[in-house]
């Protein structure tokens, strides 16, 4: 099921950047009916993403989802219903998403999330006009920025351990006082055991964050880094070493400034 809003958030970016540069209450509807026109829209395995509507006597906007009932439980996905809100809500504080929420705010329209999956009975998500102000209304808040990066946390922390690429492995990922801090452990046969290692390994952790400063979710971090004057940093372990005691690699938000 953790996939389920990653899913879900790549058919609504269609009509995020759809919204761009409208007035929403005037535009709401045509809007809708452009969005529709890229759909269905793919899920993977999960199903696909069926169409999107406005129904103007009720002010609200349909999304339909006929999901894959081999991966997709929606008797689950129901008992989950407000983890899932909470995600969407998540998602819509997304710098990428703004256009499309104050469309919604501005407009007064409900979004709701209908789920069909051969076998189960159909779920739905909504998100009420007051839900979709109360989120918009928080945006540009500091307490936003920090529920926006506790929710990176949350979302890395739901998915360690975790196995990447160089055969390491991130345990989990903390909010420190004035940082997002990645728990590593790297493959048996590193070692941190001189600063020479530990310069070298920060140089890398430099060109992996400097190659992926385009890619939208790190973009969207880095600004966020920004705008709470937080670091990045790495705790590491290295087996190999004899104390096996972890080193901690940091990254200024002045010095990630330079990427964003």
């Amino acid at each position: 099921m953790k996939n389920i809003v990653a899913a879900i958030a790549t058919a609504i970016i269609l009509l995020a950047t759809a919204c761009a540069g409208n007035e929403a209450r005037k535009q709401l509807a045509a809007e809708i009916e452009a969005a529709n026109r890229s759909y269905p829209v793919s899920l993977g395995l999960n199903g696909v993403c069926n169409s999107i509507t406005y129904d103007a006597s009720e002010n609200a906007v349909t999304i339909e989802y006929i999901m894959n009932p081999l991966y997709i439980d929606l008797e689950s996905l129901a008992k989950a219903s407000e983890s899932q809100k909470q995600q969407m809500a998540s998602f819509l504080r997304n710098p990428d998403s703004r256009p499309m929420l104050e469309m919604f705010d501005n407009a007064g329209a409900e979004l709701v999330l209908h789920f069909t999956a051969e076998g189960q009975p159909d779920m739905t998500i909504n998100l009420s006009p007051e839900e979709i102000h109360t989120i918009a209304a928080s945006v540009n808040s500091r307490d936003d920025y920090m529920r926006q990066l506790a929710d990176i946390a949350a979302y890395n922390n739901a998915n360690c351990p975790l196995s990447l690429e160089d055969g390491s492995t991130l345990n989990g990922v903390a909010l420190r006082e004035r940082s997002l801090c990645y728990n590593i452990t790297l493959p048996d046969t590193a070692s941190l055991a001189s600063s020479e290692l530990i310069r070298e390994k920060r140089i890398r952790l430099w060109k992996n964050i400097s190659s992926n400063a385009t890619d939208s979710e790190t973009a969207g971090l880095l600004r966020l880094l920004r705008q709470l004057e937080f670091s990045l940093s790495y705790s590491l372990t290295a087996p190999a070493d004899s104390s096996a005691t972890p080193v901690l690699i940091e990254f200024p938000y002045a010095e990630l400034d330079s990427l964003i």
